[in-house]
């Protein structure tokens, strides 16, 4: 191989591998921005008897586009129903990871129309399973959460940058462990009811998850005492678990519902300076292949 082919090879693959750790720099820069900000969203949606009305079910659903429109690359939805017995029927059909962007197979435009497609995929199955759950003649919330954090414990949401909790319920606990409409929830019973969920070991380890309540206490027969006193007991259960709940986030809608803001697919200026160096590497490419051969 003469000196001018050595220099001229040497050259090329310089300027390849230059390429490469700079695309690589900026994908890995890019790919870290996704996994920080990856969000882990659980939704409950209660199909009692007293949620079965259409209404009720239009009005979960219509709040339920909310959440899925503010979902992003590489955030996770999981979804279930609450029954009579949660343990038993809990299996979290609904689970859709939406597609985190890769530059070296898709488009920002082609990316954000396979996040639209997927937002729709998750309102479509959701509102198959609220629609089509049969209606139970009780309500277990407490069990339905404490079998949610098998939910959270799974490896995705444990690394995800952000984990929260959309309860869709009226939150009337009609089961085993309590009758809220037959109790009178003072704070000595509140108090008592989480001591028993702790000793019993039923109290989920919710630390740093961010929880919402929407269609709390719908019933317009309850009287005013009665519902505060159902928002007493779970702002105090959630506070026990280690959840956030603040009374903002709890009403018979989904109330000041936010999420960290989701990364875009690269700017035009990212993915100029993309194309300018795939194009200078598959240029770099095409020149030692054309290099003359000893």
């Amino acid at each position: 191989m003469t000196n001018l082919t050595q220099s001229a090879v040497t050259g090329g693959a310089g300027w390849l591998m230059a390429s490469i750790v700079l695309l690589t720099g900026s994908c890995s820069s890019h790919s870290s921005r996704v996994a920080n900000l990856k969000v882990c969203i659980v939704c409950q949606f209660d199909v009692s008897a007293s949620a079965a009305a259409k209404t009720t079910k239009d009005h979960y659903l219509r709040d339920f586009g909310k959440i899925a429109s503010s979902l992003g690359a590489s955030d996770l939805l999981i979804a279930d129903t609450i029954t009579e017995n949660p343990s038993a029927t809990m299996t979290f059909p609904i689970r859709v990871p939406l597609p985190v962007y890769d530059a070296w197979q898709t488009s920002p435009l082609l990316h954000r129309q396979d996040l639209q497609t997927m937002r729709q995929s998750l309102i479509d199955q959701t509102t198959m399973l609220v629609r089509n759950t049969p209606p139970t003649q009780k309500t277990a919330i407490l069990d339905a959460i404490y079998v949610t954090r098998k939910a959270f414990e799974n490896d995705d949401c444990k690394r995800a940058g952000q984990r929260v909790l959309v309860v869709f319920s009226d939150m009337e606990e009609d089961s085993e462990r309590a009758n809220f409409l037959r109790e009178d929830l003072s704070p000595q019973r509140i108090e008592m009811l989480l001591q028993k969920e702790q000793k019993d070991a039923h109290l989920p380890d919710l630390h740093g998850v961010e929880t919402w309540v929407a269609g709390a206490t719908q019933d317009r027969s309850l009287g005013a005492s009665k519902i505060r006193e159902i928002e007493k007991f779970w702002s105090a259960y959630f506070a026990r678990a280690g959840a956030h709940l603040t009374s903002d986030r709890y009403g018979p809608a989904l109330l000041n519902f936010a999420l960290p803001h989701a990364p875009t697919p690269m700017s035009l200026g990212e993915a100029t300076e993309y194309e300018r160096h795939t194009s200078a590497a598959r240029t770099s490419d095409r020149d030692l292949q054309a290099q003359p051969r000893d």
